[in-house]
């Protein structure tokens, strides 16, 4: 799909592309001259998108290709016409589809959540295999509660289950961490990957600090706060 191609911050993407992108088809596969082409892949795809409830699981909406694609494309251009000077990058395009939810193929969630996953195990402290010792139903629960929808609102639940889960990753990791450090980290990782709160908006620092597991890193003391203090 050359998804670093298109998802280069510096790449900037015409509607047409994008909603070709966002449907799992790739312009690079064809000649300039032939964009055509892509076009007709789409129309003669017999694959069917859905978009799910992140809490429940349940199908909320269901396109074919076909229809997703005419849908994008017609949102995209005329966005374009009332700003014709404007120009956009990939995550822009797809920034606006989520807010419209609008329907688009799951690749691009899949991509997303694994480069967020090689960019935490890449880094000394935050391993996102890591274990929290000792804490059997955590393990055998890890993937239901990671699953969050990508510029969808995600319910509180599946929120608080992915911040309980993904503190005791960090702080497992590194004990030196406060709750404030845990909580801001978490913060940028929800909305660098699109996970917004019930209400369609991304959870601040102090929201997800009042998510966080009770006594996880060690009390009022270590987290820089008086014993008075509330």
């Amino acid at each position: 799909m050359s998804a670093e191609y298109w998802f280069d911050q510096e790449q900037k993407t015409t509607p047409a592309q994008a909603a070709l992108v966002l449907c799992r088809i790739n312009p690079r596969d064809f000649k300039v001259a032939e964009q055509y082409r892509a076009e007709e892949v789409v129309e003669t795809s017999l694959e069917e998108l859905a978009i799910r409830d992140t809490a429940t699981g349940k199908v909320t909406q269901r396109k074919t290709v076909p229809e997703a694609y005419r849908e994008l494309r017609f949102a995209f251009e005329t966005l374009q016409q009332a700003e014709p000077g404007a120009s956009r990058t990939m995550n822009q395009w797809l920034e606006i589809a989520q807010r419209r939810g609008l329907v688009y193929h799951s690749w691009v969630e899949e991509w997303r959540r694994a480069v967020a996953q090689i960019a935490r195990e890449s880094t000394g402290g935050h391993d996102a295999r890591a274990a929290v010792p000792g804490d059997a139903s955590l393990r055998r629960d890890k993937a239901r509660t990671a699953r969050l929808g990508i510029g969808r609102p995600n319910s509180r639940e599946a929120i608080a289950a992915h911040v309980e889960q993904r503190s005791r990753e960090m702080y497992n990791a590194d004990k030196s961490l406060t709750k404030r450090k845990i909580a801001t980290t978490i913060a940028a990782e929800l909305q660098g990957n699109g996970y917004r709160g019930e209400r369609g908006q991304y959870l601040s620092p102090s929201g997800i600090e009042r998510l966080l597991p009770t006594g996880l890193t060690g009390g009022r003391a270590r987290n820089g706060r008086k014993s008075g203090e509330k």
